[in-house]
């Protein structure tokens, strides 16, 4: 289904009880990377958004990092042991809202129009499109790299 204007101009969350991307979020064990990662997520400016985050059995203190992050667009779901990123991944779909999916893990953070790009790309794109993937950079250290797929890509 083609995006309308109004959905790309972000229409808050608070004018419908359904967010149009849900960002399903694994992580473990990861209380001093899981703040930038949902941070990044929360502060991109297509905002009609609901963040999933799947805490794979954590035993350090991510929880309390997440529950002070205090944002009503957050989820978080608890998993007593570990049971693997794909599973964390998959219980995550099952609890979204939203029209899109899209995935961040914990160690990284997006760049703030990084949505907003591929919700535009999803609306000039033909119906038949169903991914749209970016780039990246890998920061090691002092050095930043950019992937060699630095443009949005339909699939």
């Amino acid at each position: 289904m083609p995006l309308s204007p109004t959905i790309l101009n972000n229409v808050n969350l608070n004018q419908h009880s359904k967010p149009i991307v849900s960002i399903i979020l694994p992580t473990r064990n990861r209380c001093h990377l899981i703040r930038g990662a949902v941070e990044s997520v929360l502060n991109q400016t297509f905002s009609d958004i609901e963040v999933i985050i799947v805490d794979d059995g954590s035993t350090d203190k991510t929880a309390q990092v997440v529950t002070n992050l205090n944002d009503r667009r957050i989820r978080y779901e608890r998993l007593n042991e570990s049971r693997g990123a794909p599973v964390a991944r998959n219980i995550g779909i099952s609890l979204a809202k939203g029209e899109y999916i899209a995935f961040q893990d914990s160690d990284d953070e997006w760049l703030p129009q990084k949505l907003e790009k591929q919700m535009q790309a999803f609306e000039v794109s033909k119906p038949e499109v169903g991914v749209i993937y970016t780039g990246f950079y890998r920061i090691m250290g002092n050095e930043k790299h950019l992937d060699s797929y630095n443009k949005c890509t339909a699939s």
